[in-house]
């Protein structure tokens, strides 16, 4: 089986999160896991934090991390705008700037 082209992590990104991550384990292991797996093949991988709590990644290892310029749900929506359209447009607009730069 061939491995797939491209890997798009969204991870889901709230206080219970950023908690269990400041305080090393498991959990802490698994994100710097997927943060090297996107910094060793940057062509492929991309994690896409998705801030479901607006202060989970300020001040804390988690922000650290996760200090990729494309988050989803950064921020609040446009006037007439939805969440989910927010979202979308959020994951494409990352994907879209992966293959812009020739990493895709």
């Amino acid at each position: 089986m061939q491995p797939p082209e491209f890997l798009a992590i969204v991870h889901l990104v709230g206080n219970e999160m950023a908690a269990a991550v400041q305080h090393g384990g498991a959990w802490a292991d698994y994100m710097a896991s997927l943060v090297a797996l996107s910094e060793s093949h940057p062509k492929r991988v991309a994690v896409f934090p998705y801030a479901i709590d607006s202060g989970a990644m300020a001040g804390a290892k988690l922000g650290a991390l996760l200090r990729t310029p494309q988050r989803i749900a950064a921020g609040p929506c446009e006037p007439g705008d939805t969440p989910r359209a927010m979202h979308c447009r959020e994951l494409a607009l990352g994907l879209g700037r992966l293959k812009t730069s020739g990493a895709l």
